[in-house]
């Protein structure tokens, strides 16, 4: 028998499972509430959506740690791990890979303030680009993306110095 792992690190839990693969058949399941959210929108001035990123991390590892427990010997016959997550967002981390921002994620509605001379840094970053982005890039431009984040924070100078690459959720 072979089992894979399944992970899913949403906005309300983290949930992981463990499946047989010719049956189908769950071995396994274990949910726990993700707490790690500590700024929301709705009751944020500055609309962010700000989240512990270790405190994701230390959730993943508790119910990945919990549904091996409940595997037993059956560890072994592991063969992989899929996992999902809350849609796009952005952590920024050092050279060791160690986050050094919080996790901020597609309900982020930063990219809708005003910027210099422009409504919102949205319509900045659509002047900015030209007409044919949406075309060239695939997406449209919207509040909570990692592009508008990232622009928002390096005006308001909030760009960790020790910042070296972006992790990026999808």
């Amino acid at each position: 028998m072979t089992i894979v792992l399944g992970l899913d690190i949403g906005t309300t839990t983290i949930t992981s499972k463990a499946i047989e693969t010719t049956t189908g058949r769950i071995l396994a399941s274990t949910t726990q509430a993700n707490k790690a959210q500590t700024c929301h929108p709705g009751s944020d001035s500055m609309g962010r959506s700000e989240w512990d990123a270790k405190a994701i991390m230390a959730c993943v590892g508790e119910c990945l740690t919990t549904l091996t427990e409940q595997l037993g010997s059956r560890t072994n016959q592991i063969l992989g791990l899929g996992v999902t997550g809350q849609q796009h967002g952005v952590i920024l981390v050092d050279r060791n890979g160690e986050p050094c921002s919080p996790y901020i994620n597609w309900q982020d509605r930063r990219g809708e303030h005003p910027y210099r001379g422009h409504d919102t840094y949205i319509d900045f970053l659509r002047h900015r680009l030209g007409d044919s982005a949406r075309r060239r890039h695939g997406c449209q431009l919207a509040a909570g993306y990692m592009g508008l984040t990232l622009t928002w924070l390096h005006d308001h100078q909030q760009l960790p110095a020790d910042s070296t690459a972006a992790f990026i959720m999808y």
